[in-house]
This record gives structure tokens, C-alpha cells and sequence, in this order.
């Protein structure tokens, strides 16, 4: 009411003391006072993401629109604006990184899903169970282009029964499952795409067709053959116990194989690792997960006490998911590293398995059936990021809290002591990430030299001369951060 008096108040003001002043520049700004309020993007939108032309003509609204909380992008394959909500922050460098964005219509069928993934002369290739892609029919393996999906081998060309593994091998595709044809052509469980046929590697899995076929569930390529690990027990009629090796002409055995099934290959620190439902690999005890040197098995560790279904490559690390709560006799609850001689937690891991792991722009990323990863809600799907390399560098600073003697021998009683005594302040430049999460209980006292004055890089040699065994650890202090 008191901005109508004034206004009121102005006009009249003006057309009784302003005689310079037009009515055309009155009639401005009253318009300017009265103009209508910006109205959000999101009432010419439709629910999925277009912009409604047809509506914001008929609104006969010409102006701005509101885009608070919302991003705008381009679909390239529409060629128009897609709206978003805008929840989160993305990073500047890749801002589209918080959504998620659909390849066409998907897969379809009784069974549509995926199971596998690679790229292949320039187009993401796509296994599983599905019989369509984006509509086209392509029975369990498609390849999308950017824009459309297409089946390989064209209607009836495809593989039959699911496709569980894809890798590349001297330019060719080779695609593994359980299937006993693939273009109507013999191959039991394994074949490879030139571009244009599918042919045989040999006699493939198995010694004869069975339903379901022997599975490959896991491919790679190491010292420039091609690996395979499933549930088959020979290949190419030979005797290979659930691993196998393809030269480019006929497969041979692993030394004496795996005692069960291998779901997951990888390559680190140039052995070939496996893991799986095996308990021995060669002969020799290792519990679900064994590395191949060219001639022999070996164990990593002790292993773990349930299986392993899936490996990569992190910062340098090997990283291991699966069925299993301990690894190398420790808590290590479905994902864990190992840095080549001795195994490492990830944080307190998740709530239940992990099924995939790789890594994306800087980050691993891991997926399973968890909802729980540490103390954060992660439904199936979380990325873990590298880093500082130390939670306590030497370069902290002058740690002294007056030169007390603390004693000439400290044990773990003590230097939990003294860590939280030193870095209770956040003063001393350190925010005490790591308080909660020494493990440093020992029963035995080792010494230090020269007790009474403690600064960063004393501390840091303290840590290193007593955390010697594999077992005794700073949790998140091994250049991770957190999920």
C-alpha cells in the first residue's frame, strides 16, 4: 500500500511541477515499476528435459527466462536444448560429469542386460543377455556410434546366449560367454570379429556343446596373447582348468590351472593376475586370487577368505573387489589394495559386494550391490579419489610442546598419546584427519633417539620404525583420501 501512495505521490508530482516531462517517459516508468515477474524455465518444460515452444508462445511471455537450479546443454542427438536440474556443483573441468545421459532407447528383451563393454573400431561395443538395442534387433552383443545402435553381424548374426566379456586382440574383437554359435557359425564360447564375420578360436571351450555352454567370463592380453578365465575346464581340447591362453593360432594351458572358476583378469607390476572361486592356482595354496610370471602360480599373501570378481590398476596399486570380508588376515570388506607385498584397506569398505571396478578422470570407480560405502549412502555406484600423500608430511613444523620427556622407549600406547597430545590444536597445521584412525597398538616398545623434542620429520621417521609390520597400519594415511 505505501509503494502505491508513493507512487501515487510521484505521478503527481510530475504532471504538476515537471512540465518538461513527457507523458510517453511517465507511461515508461510505470511500466517499468509494474513489470512482470520472471518466470522460471521450468513452465516450459516437459518432464523429459525439451524445451515446450508451442507454451512460452502462447504465455506470450518475451523476455528472460529463470535458470536457477537448472543447467542448459546441448543434446547432440536431438539437436536441441536439454534442461537439467542443477543439484550438485560438477567440476569446472567437466561439467556435464553429474549426469547421466541415456545411449537411445536401451537394451530390451526377456533378459536386458549388460554385461560387458569395450570399444572397437571407433564405437563403445556392448555385451549381456539383451536380444534388442535402441530397438534394432542384436541378440546379447550391439555397438552404438554415438547416436544409433546397430547389432554385429547384422539380424541373425549375432551371438546366441549372453556375451560376459569383450577385449580387443590383434584388431580383431573377441567376444566371450556362454554361447556355442556366433553368425551361425561353431564357437563355443568365445569368437572373434573381423569387421565384418565372426570366426572360431579353434575349437573354443568345452568338448563338446552343452547347454548352457562353459563360460569365459573374463579376457585380456598378456605378453601379446589373449587370456581367458571362466568356468571351462579345456580349451582347444586340452585340459586347462578354468584359464587358458590363444597365440593367434591354438590354445594352451596356464601351468595347471585354477582349482575353480576365474571371474576376473588383470595386469600388474607385469605379472598377470587372476581372481575367482579358486583356492589353489598351479598347485600351490592361494586363496581367490594367484599372479602368473610367465611359468608359475603364486599366492598374493594369504589371500582372502571369500571370492574375488573384479581387479584394476590405481595409482599404482592393485585393486581388488568381491565376495570377501578379510584380506591378508585383516578387515577388508569387499575392496581392498595391495601395493605388490603387502594388502591395505580402502577405508572401512563397503556394506556388501563389489562387482566392477576401473578408473575415470583421476578417480577409481566402483560398483556393486553395496548402498553403504564407509559411513556415506552410495547406492551401487561411488568413485574413490587419491589423496595427499601423507597425512603427516615431515613439513608439518616444529611439533615441541615444551621439550617434556615423554621416555626414552614410546609403544603404541604412546604415540597414540602423542598424536593426539600434538595435534589436539589445529594451530599446529594439522586438522587431525587421522586421530580416530591409528591402528597402533603394539605390544612390544621400541625405541626412539632423542625423545624430548619431536617436530614433523621426527614423527615421521617414529611412524616409519614402528609401523614395519604389514598388520599395523595409519588407516587412510597411504596417499587415499576417502569415498
Amino acid at each position: 500500500m505505501r509503494q502505491l501512495i508513493l507512487l501515487f505521490v510521484l505521478l503527481l508530482a510530475f504532471s504538476t511541477g515537471q512540465a518538461t516531462t513527457s507523458d510517453a517517459t511517465l507511461q515508461q516508468q510505470v511500466q517499468v515499476t509494474q513489470e512482470p515477474t520472471q518466470p522460471s524455465a521450468l513452465e516450459f518444460v516437459t518432464p523429459d528435459g525439451r524445451f515446450d515452444l508451442e507454451s512460452m508462445r502462447q504465455s506470450g511471455f518475451n523476455g528472460t527466462l529463470d535458470l536457477v537450479g537448472l543447467d542448459v546443454q546441448h543434446d547432440p542427438v536431438a539437436s536441441e536444448p536439454l534442461v537439467r536440474f542443477l543439484n550438485e556443483d560438477a567440476p569446472k573441468e567437466h561439467p556435464d560429469d553429474i549426469y547421466w545421459s541415456p545411449l537411445g532407447s536401451g537394451m530390451g528383451g526377456a533378459m536386458p542386460v549388460v554385461c560387458a563393454l569395450t570399444a572397437y573400431d571407433g564405437k563403445l561395443i556392448v555385451g549381456g543377455g539383451f536380444s534388442t538395442a535402441g530397438g534394432v534387433p542384436a541378440n546379447s552383443i550391439a555397438s552404438w556410434d554415438g547416436s544409433s545402435w546397430s547389432s554385429i553381424g547384422g539380424l541373425g548374426g549375432s551371438v546366441a546366449w549372453p556375451v560376459l566379456a569383450c577385449a580387443v586382440y590383434e584388431d580383431r574383437l573377441i567376444v566371450g560367454g556362454s554361447f556355442w554359435s556366433a553368425g551361425g557359425v561353431e564357437t563355443n564360447s568365445i569368437a572373434s570379429w573381423d569387421g565384418n564375420n565372426w570366426f572360431p578360436l579353434g575349437s573354443g571351450m568345452g568338448d563338446e556343446p552343452t547347454i548352457p555352454a562353459p563360460a569365459v567370463q573374463t579376457l585380456t592380453v598378456y605378453d601379446g596373447k589373449l587370456i581367458a578365465g571362466g568356468d571351462f575346464t579345456t580349451a582347444g581340447g586340452l585340459v586347462t582348468d578354468y584359464i587358458a591362453s590363444w597365440d593367434g593360432n591354438s590354445w594352451s594351458p596356464l601351468g595347471s590351472g585354477m582349482s575353480s572358476g576365474v571371474e576376473a583378469l588383470t595386469l600388474y607390476d607385469g605379472k598377470l593376475i587372476a581372481g575367482g572361486y579358486f583356492t589353489t592356482a598351479g598347485g600351490v595354496v592361494a586363496d581367490y586370487i594367484a599372479s602368473w610370471n610367465g611359468s608359475s602360480w603364486s599366492p598374493l599373501g594369504s589371500g582372502m577368505n571369500n571370492s574375488v570378481r573384479c581387479l584394476t590398476v590405481y595409482n599404482g596399486k592393485l585393486i581388488v573387489g568381491g565376495a570377501f570380508t578379510t584380506a591378508g588376515g585383516m578387515v577388508a570388506n569387499y575392496i581392498v589394495s595391495w601395493d605388490g607385498s603387502s594388502w591395505f584397506p580402502l577405508g572401512s569398505g563397503m556394506n556388501y559386494h563389489v562387482y566392477d571396478l576401473t578408473v575415470y578422470d583421476g578417480s577409481l570407480m566402483a560398483g556393486g550391490g553395496f548402498t553403504i560405502v564407509g559411513s556415506v549412502e552410495a547406492n551401487y555406484v561411488v568413485a574413490w579419489t587419491k589423496g595427499d600423500t601423507c597425512c603427516i608430511p615431515p613439513s608439518v613444523g616444529d611439533l615441541d610442546q615444551g621439550g617434556g620427556d615423554l621416555g626414552f622407549n614410546y609403544d603404541g600406547a604412546d604415540l597414540s598419546l602423542l598424536i593426539n597430545g600434538l595435534f589436539i590444536d589445529p594451530l599446529n597445521g594439522w586438522d587431525g584427519i587421522c586421530l580416530d584412525e591409528a591402528d597402533v597398538d603394539f605390544s612390544s616398545e621400541r625405541p626412539v633417539v632423542d625423545p624430548l623434542t619431536v617436530d614433523g620429520a621426527d614423527l615421521s621417521e617414529l611412524i616409519d620404525a614402528l609401523f614395519i609390520a604389514p598388520t599395523h597400519y595409519l588407516k587412510n594415511c597411504d596417499g587415499t583420501d576417502n569415498w
